[in-house]
């Protein structure tokens, strides 16, 4: 065995010693665990969020997850585009790091209508592809909210001419 494992495995059990003799070692530990495992879940929130009270609060370009807003558009580092042969909508930052792209079968015209879709986004360690159908919860001035109560997932994008 090297020394320099040895002085590794030698900091790692004084750690963890440290931790079983400090009163609140084991309370800071799982503390320090839960909140990476918050951190890391990226847009997967348990909020309650419905239909509704996506449609009344969110109202730029966007991409909500479990109540969460995800990704908001940002003309200032972001860019956003529309292909209309693909029915396709993209949300991304300039490095490509954070995105969303939303490809419809078809584009709905009218409240109520119910699309399939093929979401793909990003989280903050993965990169996550659903099939689900959206309900066109609203149309406004091009922009359409488009809405998954299965995965309590709402998409607000714009038709660009």
């Amino acid at each position: 065995m090297s020394s320099a494992s040895c002085a590794t495995d030698d900091l790692e059990y004084r750690k963890t010693d440290r931790m079983k003799r400090h009163p609140y070692g084991k309370i800071l530990h799982m503390a320090a665990v839960i909140m990476t495992a918050s951190i890391l879940t990226g847009c997967v929130h348990t909020g309650s969020m419905n239909e509704a009270d996506f449609v009344s609060t969110i109202s730029d370009v966007s991409l909500t997850v479990g109540g969460k807003e995800c990704l908001k558009y940002d003309s200032r580092i972001h860019q956003i585009a529309y292909d209309n042969g693909k029915r396709q909508f993209r949300v991304m930052d300039d490095d490509l790091d954070n995105y969303f792209v939303i490809t419809l079968d078809r584009i709905p015209q009218n409240v109520g209508e119910t699309v399939s879709a093929t979401l793909v986004y990003t989280t903050e360690d993965d990169i996550i592809s659903i099939r689900a159908d959206f309900t066109l919860s609203r149309y406004t001035d091009g922009k359409l909210w488009l809405w998954n109560g299965g995965n309590h997932t709402g998409v607000v994008v714009e038709e660009l001419h």
